[in-house]
């Protein structure tokens, strides 16, 4: 058994040699005779031993009983047949490395070239692991020596990789322990790293026993201690926490995938939601995060936070909407938006959302749509959209510096103090229950005007709500509003696969009036509004709608009621660049020429920007469509897009993936070279061209051959000709190549 091998190795001497990759380099001089005998034996026993069938009889009232427990239950350790666990029993190399495996759970395996191991070794593949992984490398005659026993600054180097790598900054000197001068110049930052994140702590006596061997308790808990420290990636779709009771985890943990779900955890660290989970779907439950959780990904569908308490949220994500939902008893100190988002609590939760914070880093135009109760709201950026719904906001701040923020409140949405500091449009009917408009917020403007307003531009404050009344000497009633009527059922959606998406109005639309698109036919968030007949939603429609509602506001006159449009959602097969035929002029207008153009398909074309690029049908075959690009490509683009568009009823658009086409150059030169019956034909940049016709002024017959690159013209008659050849660039223009031969007669 391994005591029998420790046993052995007390007879062999010991010889220090340099250290690389932060493993104490000993050399073992084995007395040779019968060694190898019992070395096999050795490592025979080591691999039989068993679990131990009830509860282990060495460990109870030990000081690392809880680690070691809770190992076993895991099956990251096992003990001997005779009950036993053997804590304090020292640990070599490759069980050390083992044990690493297990916790960490590495399966996937490197190369292992060490000389003085093969694949007839218990820990062959554990080494491989290890490699893998990236925390070993050997020492410098190409050893591994993995049947030594490791020191405890030795498994410090190990595990200081573990937790960070070889590039982080070196610790600060503790002299923390009283043996710190023992401690080898490799281990040194390792023992201090360890040390200031109290995984290693040392002994009663102030000592840190760098060359003792470690125990098996002692690897225990250091490992586990790194484990909870270095933190987490997950980066594979499933549900990680125990499903009862609560881990805890003392680093930082990474989402970079959808499709995750994270249960019963307390991260003393920090969260990073990842870019990698996309437009996907997240799920945080009876999660508390100390530390600060940014959210870089994520969409509409959407970020889940249930009965998690969370600290400090940050929201950056670099395209599109991310919409935050918070359930249960979730609870939010702080939340710093820097990028367009939906926060939303579910209906029927306790959740509390502190403090929102609208931050100078928001872009222009962005829109932040906030439904549930939040205590404060405080507005940073300029420029932007801010949409309240429903619900109820404590204390809504609009800070210096934040001029041009529109903020739409909804019927059932109820601001008890607002305090402006800078100019601002309030639209909707929902109600302002006191606002201070204070300097630099002079000439603000309100739809529906706050029931009390005080501050020293009071007076300044315009109301857009227009009011009708009378004119004469005593009171008069005030005219009714007259409501706009409702537009008219030729609304056209537009659903491109990427980017902003469309709402199309065909009739002309009075002067003055406004067009709003609504994501439900009533309440709901507006998501998109305009003056012209062209509504834009940015960062496109959601994917839980299914239908858009539309409504117009003339000047002077209540808005209208909304009518629904239908969005079409299933996407067509993008084009095949097969089928396209781009011819690229010197100068004009130019081609693109599509065959098996499906039916019930509209092609589009788009610029490198995304931008459409405008084309006007040429001619049409049943096999093929000519498209004239007006005045030509640009002519530093090299690539030109193509979409279909199908529609799933009437007024109701849905756009292909955008396919790339390559645009040609085009033909500057030709040069020819005659042989006695062969021509050559090469473009400016030495390139062969595509034969197409060939003709001669002589009324013969020719016969042309295009092969190899190699183009024969035959069956010319005796005498002067003007031959005419036409040739043309891969998916280019066609050119048309003249020159004269005279034809000798065959003897």
């Amino acid at each position: 058994m391994l005591c029998f091998y420790d046993r052995m190795l007390d007879g062999c001497k010991t010889h220090t040699t340099k250290e690389d990759g932060g493993f104490m380099r000993k050399r073992l001089i084995f007395w040779k005779h019968s060694l190898n005998s019992l070395l096999i034996l050795a490592l025979i026993l080591s691999t039989c031993t068993t679990a131990i069938a009830g509860p282990a009889t060495d460990i109870q009232n030990h000081w690392a009983e809880k680690q070691l427990s809770e190992w076993m239950e895991k099956g990251y350790i096992t003990g001997y047949s005779d009950g036993s666990v053997l804590p304090d029993k020292t640990v070599t190399r490759g069980e050390f490395i083992t044990f690493i495996n297990r916790s960490f759970d590495f399966k996937e395996a490197g190369a292992v070239n060490f000389k003085d191991i093969d694949s007839s070794s218990w820990d062959y593949e554990e080494i491989a692991k290890a490699l893998k992984a990236g925390y070993i490398s050997g020492y410098e005659d190409n050893t591994i020596r993995s049947n030594n026993t490791i020191t405890r600054q030795e498994a410090a180097v190990i595990l200081k990789t573990l937790l960070m790598n070889d590039a982080s900054p070196v610790a600060e000197k503790s002299e923390k322990f009283i043996d710190e001068s023992t401690i080898s110049s490799w281990g040194i930052n390792a023992v201090h790293v360890l040390s200031s994140k109290g995984i290693v702590n040392g002994y009663e006596d102030g000592t840190y026993r760098p060359n003792q061997s470690i125990t098996r308790a002692e690897a225990v808990v250091t490992i586990d201690r790194v484990k909870s420290a270095s933190g987490i990636t997950y980066n594979k779709v499933g549900l990680y926490g125990p499903a009862n009771g609560v881990d805890m985890i003392q680093g930082d943990v990474v989402i970079s995938v959808e499709g995750v779900t994270i249960q019963n955890l307390i991260i003393n660290g920090n969260l990073l939601l990842d870019s990698g989970i996309g437009t996907g779907d997240v799920f945080l439950n009876n999660i508390t995060v100390k530390g600060t959780t940014t959210v870089k990904g994520g969409g509409e569908n959407s970020v889940h936070f249930k009965d998690s308490v969370l600290v400090k949220v940050i929201i950056n994500k670099k395209e599109g909407t991310v919409r935050i939902v918070a359930e249960g008893t979730t609870k939010v100190q702080t939340i710093e938006i820097e990028s367009s988002v939906k926060i939303e609590q579910s209906l029927g939760s306790t959740a509390l959302i502190s403090n929102v914070k609208l931050m100078h880093e928001l872009p222009e135009n962005s829109k932040v749509t906030l439904i549930g109760k939040f205590d404060s709201v405080d507005i940073f950026a300029n420029s932007i959209n801010v949409e309240i719904p429903s619900g109820m906001i404590g204390d809504l701040n609009v800070n210096k510096g934040a001029e041009g923020a529109s903020i739409n409140l909804g019927n059932n949405a109820v601001i008890v103090n607002m305090v402006l500091n800078a100019v601002v449009k309030v639209l909707g009917d929902g109600k302002i229950e006191k606002a201070t408009i204070n300097d630099g917020a002079n000439g603000s403007e309100f739809e529906n005007k706050p029931t009390v307003v005080d501050g020293v531009q009071k007076d300044s404050i315009k109301e857009t709500k227009p009011v009708f009344g009378g004119g004469g000497g005593g009171s008069v009633s005030p005219t009714p509003k007259i409501t706009t009527a409702p537009v008219s059922s030729e609304i056209h959606t537009y659903n491109y696969f990427t980017g902003n998406d469309e709402v199309h109005y065909e009739n002309n639309m009075p002067v003055g009036s406004t067009l709003k698109v609504y994501d439900a036919a009533t309440g709901g968030s507006i998501i998109g509004s305009s003056n012209s007949n062209h509504v834009t939603v940015t960062n496109g429609f959601s994917t839980v709608i299914s239908n858009v509602y539309v409504s117009l506001t003339e000047t002077g006159k209540l808005e209208s009621e909304r009518v629904v449009q239908k969005i079409a959602t299933a996407f067509p097969i993008s084009p095949n660049s097969l089928y396209f035929d781009i011819r690229n002029y010197r100068v004009g207008d130019d081609r693109i020429i599509h065959n098996n153009l499906p039916s019930d398909s509209i092609v589009n074309f788009y610029d490198g920007t995304g931008n459409r690029i405008d084309t006007t049908t040429a001619s049409k075959s049943p096999y093929s469509i000519m498209f004239n690009v007006d005045h030509g490509f640009n002519s530093v683009a090299s690539s030109v897009y193509a979409a279909y568009t199908v529609t799933e009823d009437t007024y109701a658009y849905v756009e292909s993936k955008r396919t790339e086409l390559r645009i040609p150059s085009p033909i500057e030169k030709i040069n020819t070279i005659v042989g006695t019956d062969q021509i050559y034909t090469l473009d400016q940049f030495g390139n062969y061209l595509e034969f197409l016709s060939a003709t001669s002024s002589n009324y013969s017959v020719v016969r042309a051959n295009f092969t190899n690159d190699l183009l024969t013209v035959s069956s010319l008659k005796p005498g002067f000709a003007s031959v005419n050849i036409v040739v043309r660039k891969e998916n280019g223009e066609a050119y048309l190549i003249s020159f004269d031969v005279d034809v000798t007669a065959a003897p």
